[in-house]
């Protein structure tokens, strides 16, 4: 998930300046989005095992899957707007 929104806010910033930051810039937002997604997962891992779920509901796996879908349809279009056929 990080790593996703990382991509994401690097290729519009290329986008609307024409140009990529320095490396180390990049590498610094992919560390940080990387590091707060890994803790966010971790945190919520930590909430389903707290509450005790041991069987998962279909509604919960229908909406993680609409989340998904959701998720590439945007990132889709993103990328067909900074790179236009």
């Amino acid at each position: 998930m990080g790593g996703l929104t990382a991509l994401l806010i690097t290729l519009l910033s290329w986008h609307e300046a024409r140009h990529f930051e320095t490396p180390r810039f990049i590498a610094w937002r992919f560390f940080t989005f990387m590091a707060c997604g890994i803790f966010w997962g971790l945190s919520a891992w930590d909430r389903r095992e707290a509450v005790g779920c041991k069987k998962r509901s279909r509604t919960g796996n229908v909406v993680r899957f609409v989340v998904f879908i959701g998720l590439v349809v945007v990132l889709n279009f993103a990328l067909w707007r900074i790179f236009p056929s």
